[in-house]
């Protein structure tokens, strides 16, 4: 997946404040955290339209990754 795309979707979801924010940027290595934190308080304010556009493909990957059995996802009771 394209940076720009994950940045784009991570800037959109830090500005509606939706937890997946926080939940991705602690789930990856420090460093590139904190470098994505960075480069996504230096972005332009995302348009609602791209950011949606953005999160539906991080969204798209992640079930093409899963089908792939590269990643799991654990469901909560």
């Amino acid at each position: 997946m394209e940076e720009t795309i994950l940045l784009t979707a991570l800037r959109s979801a830090k500005e509606r404040q939706d937890p997946a924010f926080d939940f991705i940027l602690g789930n990856i290595a420090k460093l590139l955290a904190e470098r994505y934190a960075e480069d996504i308080e230096a972005m332009p304010e995302v348009r609602k339209k791209d950011g949606e556009a953005a999160q539906a493909k991080v969204v798209a990957m992640i079930q093409v990754l899963v089908k792939r059995g590269e990643i799991k996802l654990i469901e909560l009771d």
